[in-house]
């Protein structure tokens, strides 16, 4: 794994659709920001448990492939770094989900 200039933000970015990914990735790093990118909720987590890490900030997309969606993998990665960090979540298909704090 790259080192991360503790200078600059680092963001853990969580999408399954490789061109948003991709093109996330790529606005964030022009933004002056070190990002990594993961494209499932379990394969977020494994690098933060096994691969040691420490996103400042997280960006999940809410309809993620596997057994969690957005909000299951955020909350697993913030357990697992022991702390809550700012989080995004995005998607394109948000009025159909059910969240009951989302109006």
């Amino acid at each position: 794994m790259a080192q991360v200039d503790p200078t600059r933000g680092h963001v853990l970015h969580v999408e399954d659709d490789a061109a948003v990914a991709g093109s996330v990735a790529l606005l964030l790093r022009q933004a002056g920001f070190d990002v990594d990118s993961a494209p499932d909720g379990e394969a977020a987590l494994r690098r933060v448990v096994d691969g040691g890490l420490r996103p400042d900030v997280l960006i999940v997309d809410f309809a993620l492939p596997g057994e969690m969606d957005g909000c299951d993998a955020a909350e697993a990665i913030c357990r697992a770094l022991g702390s809550p960090r700012p989080t995004i979540l995005l998607s394109g298909g948000l009025p159909d989900a059910a969240l009951p704090w989302l109006p």
